[in-house]
């Protein structure tokens, strides 16, 4: 992700230390907090992000929190029922409604790292696994220690997916302002 870095989409600059992504986490929580007022305390009540865009005076972006190498990271913080691993839960469990949405990534899932966020995530994309137990944990079956096309996935929404390499000569970050949809596509 270090080519992002200094990316004005950007809300949290990227961070390599596990100090900095406790931060992040803690961000995303205070961020949640505050859409949580803001709808509570919005006539209309709105029950999702959407719906309070639709009648708020200042619509709220969609926040997008990534975390890689997950798994290092809980274990790292004292494992699953680590304040780390609940924090992130928690992000996981109250952020759709408000628009914060969570994305882990990382190079092997066990049941102890993973915990109860598995539980939250309503979309798990697992590519070519070495084990079918970490297939078990991601998507609740095997099948992922069986793929063989770059690029190939299975998910637990439907059987495969296709995914497309991008080189790092292809990636620049985006500037908000400077993107038409024809390049974005």
């Amino acid at each position: 992700f270090g080519k992002f870095q200094g990316d004005e989409a950007l809300l949290h600059p990227v961070v390599t230390t596990l100090e900095k992504c406790y931060e992040i986490v803690d961000k995303a929580n205070s961020e949640i907090i505050r859409r949580g007022r803001l709808f509570d305390t919005h006539p209309e009540r709105p029950d999702s992000l959407g719906d309070y865009n639709a009648v708020a005076d200042e619509p709220l972006p969609q926040v997008l929190v990534m975390l890689d190498e997950f798994s290092a990271m809980v274990s790292a913080s004292g494992g699953s029922k680590s304040q780390f691993a609940q924090r992130i839960t928690s992000v996981a469990w109250r952020g759709l409604k408000f628009g914060v949405q969570l994305v882990l990534s990382g190079q092997d899932f066990t049941k102890d790292t993973v915990g109860p966020v598995a539980e939250q995530m309503l979309t798990k994309i697992a590519l070519k696994v070495m084990k079918g137990s970490t297939s078990r944990v991601v998507l609740g079956r095997n099948g992922a220690e069986h793929l063989r096309r770059p690029g190939q996935a299975l998910t637990n929404r439907s059987s495969m997916l296709q995914l497309y390499f991008v080189g790092d000569d292809e990636i620049s970050p985006v500037q908000s302002s400077g993107m038409s949809a024809d390049e974005e596509r």
